[in-house]
């Protein structure tokens, strides 16, 4: 498939078996396929959860917005009086690895975990039961019910073998999600039909130079993109993805004087491109390393008999870094959502440092990023927001209240 490697492994669901295959024949690579049979069992109880106070140790709490997982641990630790692990896709890596470890200790004072489909990047959680709070999650457009894939893989988070929770358990607060739940769970499943694909630099550079007459470096690299997503066509299995992120990030440097493939390598950036505080940073970031690049390539440029003033000022610009710009001070006053931020600027910069070497600050950002773990753990406990889930009984047809 045209990587570096003497084997590649892919993990996941039987969905994708199919499209791998044809991927490998394509690319006449041969294919092993190993399928391993879940260990433990996972139940679907005919009846909902009536309310959080029929929640036991050992639950997760899913939830599907930074909002609403905060509002929920606030119910539960106002109503319930116990406190509850966090787990989001936002939290810094060491931050979800130590509220994992302190669900999975046991601590009685932390019997619940609140969490998106981020705990399934990378952690080892002893869940007894998925407990749903909603089966809608936004897919970036609008809000839609997860696919009976994301379902099952989201419940079968709960139940570890020869752990504390041999058996697990995935449920809802309600009585159709419940039943979509044992259907997803039960059901087997189809296999995907598509596969998304990233264009590489080398084909956006064949696309522009075949589309343009000119130096194509003074063409806007978002027209390249709009025009590339318009006319470029793909087989039936694929489609264009990371396109739209890409799009954003462009606009929002094409005013920038860079290299082609300086501007494509920056566009791919973990940079979230609706995230006005985090592109600002990106922005400043390439302004300042433009403003190294025009001059490095001055100074190629330059005839033999400079003066020698000229030749010292060039050789201080040759000195010149990219300022991280973040300073511990700015944590002080941070709130939660503030720190997040400036954890993903200083993400941002670490990853710009590793494809750059005028991003020099490295290890200050690194340290930095350890002052805001603790920070970002200090405002998880100190969150406040309102009531979501059922606390009071109410009576149906079937002995419990459907919520609308």
């Amino acid at each position: 498939m045209g990587i570096p490697a003497q084997e590649i492994h892919l993990c996941g669901n039987e969905t994708s078996i199919d499209l791998i295959k044809e991927m490998a024949k394509a690319c006449n690579d041969t294919l092993e396929i190993k399928t391993y049979s879940r260990l433990s069992p996972l139940k679907v109880p005919h009846e909902p959860v009536e309310t959080i106070y029929d929640l036991t140790p050992g639950d997760c709490i899913i939830a599907f917005s930074r909002a609403k997982i905060f509002a929920i641990k606030q119910q539960l630790e106002r109503q319930l009086k116990k406190k509850c692990c966090v787990v989001y896709g936002r939290l810094p890596p060491e931050t979800r690895a130590q509220q994992a470890k302190l669900f999975n200790s046991g601590n009685k004072d932390y019997p619940f975990l609140i969490a998106t489909d981020a705990i399934g990047m990378g952690l080892n959680l002893n869940i007894r039961r998925v407990v749903f709070s909603t089966l809608v999650k936004f897919n970036g457009k609008q809000d839609a019910q997860l696919a009976p894939a994301e379902v099952k893989q989201i419940a079968g988070r709960a139940g570890r073998f020869k752990s504390k929770f041999p058996v697990g358990h995935a449920t809802s607060f309600d009585e159709e999600e419940q039943d979509y739940i044992r259907y997803s769970v039960n059901t087997s499943l189809n296999q995907s039909p598509y596969a998304g694909i990233l264009p590489n630099y080398e084909q956006f550079e064949l696309f522009a130079l075949g589309t343009q007459q000119g130096d194509v470096e003074r063409r806007k690299f978002s027209e390249i993109l709009e025009d590339f997503t318009d006319l470029a066509t793909v087989d039936n299995q694929y489609f264009l993805c990371g396109i739209d992120s890409m799009l954003t990030i462009a606009k929002a440097i094409d005013f920038i004087e860079l290299s082609l493939k300086d501007r494509y390598n920056i566009c791919l950036a973990p940079c979230s491109a609706s995230n006005s505080f985090i592109v600002n940073y990106l922005r400043q970031y390439t302004m300042k390393y433009s403003e190294i690049s025009m001059h490095k390539k001055a100074e190629m440029e330059e005839p033999e008999d400079l003066l020698p003033n000229t030749k010292a000022i060039i050789e201080a610009v040759r000195e010149e870094e990219v300022p991280l710009l973040i300073t511990p001070d700015m944590l002080d006053k941070a709130s939660l959502e503030t720190a997040e931020n400036i954890y993903s600027v200083l993400d941002l910069y670490v990853w710009l440092s590793w494809r750059f070497p005028e991003f020099a600050e490295r290890e200050k950002a690194m340290e930095i990023q350890k002052t805001c773990n603790s920070k970002i753990e200090a405002g998880l406990a100190s969150t406040k927001a309102t009531t979501v889930l059922r606390s009071q009984k109410k009576r149906h047809k079937r002995g419990y209240t459907k919520r609308r």
